[in-house]
């Protein structure tokens, strides 16, 4: 089953009894888990209302055991199950398991999380046939516009396709900034009217990766002061310094294929038609030189982050400084001819 159809499904009331969660991507994982906490009051009952297991600790017998347990003061109970690709490798503890997916009790949810599971194994095929098996897979860039608006549909809200524009412009591939934002914009806007870009203004603040494209407008403008300040707004958001390196490193190369006229690159297949013409335009403030020289800087940034004891921010300033800080400027030609 697809993510965002798991998280409508349970908005909506219909509430397996069983879910295996599992993947290397935690925001679904933890955003379903998030659902299954409010559907069964988490907020006002407690502690009665949900109870954490570990696959590494716990057995088959003791979940089971739980499971079937009458809750006290509430409805209905959630048993968080982490780490359960532990109790995959044990077959006494899948036995129990299984049996009780047999006849699963009508007030307990069970939910197994893991970030890697073999879905071939008894259990992972008993949930599925009884309850909600979700594979939280990475979202690539080309597939963030379908996750933006059928995310949005299952949290009530629709997105006219500028303002799924405006939001990617916003959060990037950052998929809980992009959760956050629809979840505002389901409030913000009248129910039954899509969110316009002004909406997406309003309520969405920019992600840290949207930086990053402040921060590449800022070196293409020779604005080494706003550049700095923007550098230091990373560093106080605690942004890794490496990561905003590599974060700018990608970027200098799609810009790099826009020049040169490598419009079919892998670095640019997939974006997004608003993210794209970003980038074009971002591309018409540089020569190819500077660019190639950010190359050069990005090398030596990552050196110095690497192999010194230098404070990660001044290396991004440093970095600023050696790309934006030489003579060329754009020329006319078009992209894909030589020259700067």
């Amino acid at each position: 089953m697809e993510y965002a159809d798991v998280v409508g499904r349970i908005r909506a009331g219909e509430i397996a009894p069983v879910y295996l969660l599992f993947g290397p991507q935690t925001f679904m994982i933890e955003a379903v888990l998030e659902g299954l906490r409010a559907a069964v009051g988490v907020e006002k009952h407690g502690s009665f209302a949900c109870e954490t297991f570990h696959g590494d600790e716990d057995n088959g017998t003791k979940i089971a055991a739980a499971a079937r347990e009458i809750p006290m003061l509430v409805p209905r109970r959630l048993l968080v199950v982490r780490d359960a690709q532990h109790l995959a490798a044990r077959d006494e503890d899948i036995d129990v398991l299984v049996a009780y997916l047999d006849r699963p009790s009508p007030t307990t949810v069970l939910a197994f999380t893991a970030a890697a599971f073999d879905a071939r194994t008894r259990l992972a095929r008993k949930v599925a046939e009884v309850g909600v098996l979700l594979k939280a897979e990475k979202v690539y860039a080309r597939d963030l516009p379908s996750f933006v608006h059928n995310h949005a549909r299952a949290l009530g809200a629709a997105l006219a396709e500028d303002a799924a524009a405006a939001l990617l412009d916003a959060c990037g591939d950052d998929l809980a900034a992009l959760h956050d934002g629809i979840s505002k914009l389901a409030l913000y806007v009248e129910r039954g009217q899509p969110a316009t870009v002004e909406d997406v203004q309003a309520v969405v603040a920019p992600s840290r990766q949207h930086a990053v494209f402040e921060l590449i407008d800022a070196i293409g403008a020779r604005d080494a002061p706003q550049a700095f300040e923007l550098v230091a707004r990373m560093a106080e958001q605690g942004e890794a310094p490496l990561k905003v390196l590599s974060l700018v490193a990608r970027q200098i190369r799609q810009l790099i294929d826009i020049r040169t006229g490598r419009r079919d690159s892998p670095r640019l297949l997939g974006l997004h038609p608003f993210v794209r013409g970003k980038l074009e335009d971002q591309a018409k403030r540089f020569g190819l030189r500077d660019l190639v020289r950010g190359v050069a800087a990005l090398h030596h940034a990552d050196l110095a982050l690497k192999g010194s004891k230098r404070e990660g921010e001044r290396v991004l300033e440093s970095l600023v400084l050696e790309i934006a800080g030489g003579p060329e400027r754009p020329t006319s030609r078009r992209p894909g001819r030589r020259g700067g």
